[in-house]
């Protein structure tokens, strides 16, 4: 029997819907493969529905990738599992705190040095640069990312911009009738189960590379936009988040007021990125077109630099 972990963190339910639907295939074969499922559990937690300033406040820690402290484990770390999944969110183009945290424990090393791994991300629509942060993590566990498999918000940007800050402000998927509804589709949900018999193959008694790189046959769909605006967004952010903690810890008053400035900043930013962000990425393409192909490719590969 193939014995597998599961490691996730959620709040809104979505992503263990996703997770769910991958692992749907191996389920159903309870006497070839024993799941484990491990919800991380923060301490103390993170609200949902989120205050508008408590989640811009988890900016800095999360972009600089700053542990918290977690409930303890229900899972053993000396078990030999033969497949660990990781599934996360993206905050602010980085890993989920409560991701990170993990990745830093000494459980995950214990339990993830030498197992192939495969990570989904549910998300609104930009997790590049956060599963490059994951990818980085897991090298340094010397685990083997084998398979990134990241879901997204399908709607168009202006509408998700709208709808997702929404749902995570009043926990209400869809708060404008105008207004798809906010996360991952259901159809795409449903549909990730093929990643499921995907996995399923990959544990074959009889497959002989277990380090194999499935992202090569199963790219993940990358929106080349997304290559050029992560890359700025992500130095900008990082600058924004040694700033803010200057000014103290997470929840003080003294960095109250620059988390509100902070938060209209984003507001504004995103609220001109409709206007210019076409233009920009036209001239990229034009005159950068193969280097943004390049690059496009190592994120849907699963590639190293």
């Amino acid at each position: 029997m193939k014995k597998i972990l599961v490691i996730y963190y959620t709040q809104s339910g979505q992503l263990l819907n996703i997770l769910k639907s991958v692992l749907a295939p191996l389920e159903k074969d309870g006497d070839q493969f024993s799941i484990d499922y491990e919800e991380l559990k923060p301490v103390p937690s993170y609200p949902f529905p989120w205050s508008v300033l408590s989640f811009f406040d988890v900016q800095p820690e999360a972009v600089l990738e700053v542990p918290t402290d977690l409930e303890p484990f229900g899972f053993d770390p000396k078990t030999d599992y033969d497949l660990i999944v990781l599934g996360y969110q993206s905050w602010f183009l980085s890993p989920s705190i409560p991701t990170t945290s993990f990745l830093l424990s000494p459980e995950a090393r214990k339990v993830m040095e030498g197992k192939p791994v495969v990570t989904i991300n549910g998300c609104r629509n930009m997790w590049l640069y956060a599963q490059e942060s994951i990818k980085n993590r897991l090298k340094n566990l010397n685990a083997h990312l084998i398979l990134n498999i990241p879901l997204v918000d399908r709607s168009p940007n202006w509408a998700s911009v709208i709808s997702v800050p929404f749902w995570m402000f009043t926990a209400k998927k869809q708060f404008f009738k105008f207004l798809p509804s906010a996360g991952v589709s259901n159809e795409d949900i449903k549909n990730a189960s093929k990643f499921g018999n995907v996995i399923k193959d990959y544990l074959a008694p009889d497959n002989p590379d277990l380090k194999a790189n499935l992202s090569l046959d199963h790219p993940a769909e990358v929106e080349k936009r997304f290559v050029v605006v992560e890359k700025s967004a992500k130095r900008i952010f990082r600058v924004w988040a040694r700033f803010i903690r200057l000014f103290g810890k997470p929840g003080s008053l003294t960095r109250k007021p620059i988390i509100l400035i902070f938060t209209i900043y984003m507001f504004t930013v995103i609220s001109l990125f409709f206007f210019i962000n076409k233009g920009v990425f036209f001239l990229i393409k034009t005159f950068k077109g193969k280097e943004l192909e390049r690059r496009a490719d190592y994120f849907a590969k699963n590639l190293s630099d």
